[in-house]
């Protein structure tokens, strides 16, 4: 029952879509697909830099791999898509529209987080806790992921994630391990 309600909501909005919604979510899609794609462009990229063929070309393969950069690449078809239908000044009045204090908020404490002095307070205190299960990977895995996401609660989410995700890659991913 609740599939049909499901099913006749997207009938529904996919009937009303203009063509418009049709490019941006077409766009989302690509953004989406290159997000998932990212690592293979990483990796084309230090395959054509071993050749030493074409550094140019693997600097822009390293580019389009990088996480960060995905969705700011595909703002630019989205924005040239937002300025045809509406037209430069709406689309500058939809900017101004919207709050960016959070966006930068967790920027600067992404970045704050994973800074030096926080990561070893981190791992310090993890290794705190950590010192009853030996200095295994498999212990520093467990605990890196059980303590990381309960200092959310004393200090932000995505600070907590930050270090989480810096401290198994220091400790678990340098390895080699899948």
């Amino acid at each position: 029952m609740l599939a049909v309600g499901l099913l006749e909501i997207l009938s529904e909005v996919a009937s009303a879509a203009t063509p418009f919604h049709i490019l941006t979510l077409l766009i989302f899609l690509a953004a989406i697909t290159h997000t998932l794609l990212a690592h293979h462009f990483t990796s084309l990229a230090n395959k054509v830099a071993k050749k030493g063929e074409n550094t140019v070309l693997s600097e822009i393969l390293h580019f389009l791999g990088e996480i960060e950069v995905v969705f700011a690449i595909w703002v630019i078809p989205l924005v040239l898509v937002f300025t045809a239908f509406y037209g430069w000044t709406e689309m500058i009045q939809y900017l101004n529209s919207r709050v960016y204090v959070e966006p930068f908020f967790i920027v600067v404490i992404m970045s704050l987080a994973s800074t030096r002095p926080i990561i070893k307070l981190a791992e310090k205190g993890v290794w705190a806790f950590g010192k009853h299960f030996g200095n295994s990977p498999q212990s520093w895995w467990f605990l890196i992921l059980t303590i990381g996401p309960i200092l959310g609660s004393v200090i932000t989410e995505v600070a907590a994630m930050t270090i989480a995700a810096l401290l198994l890659k220091e400790k678990i991913y340098v390895r080699n391990r899948s």
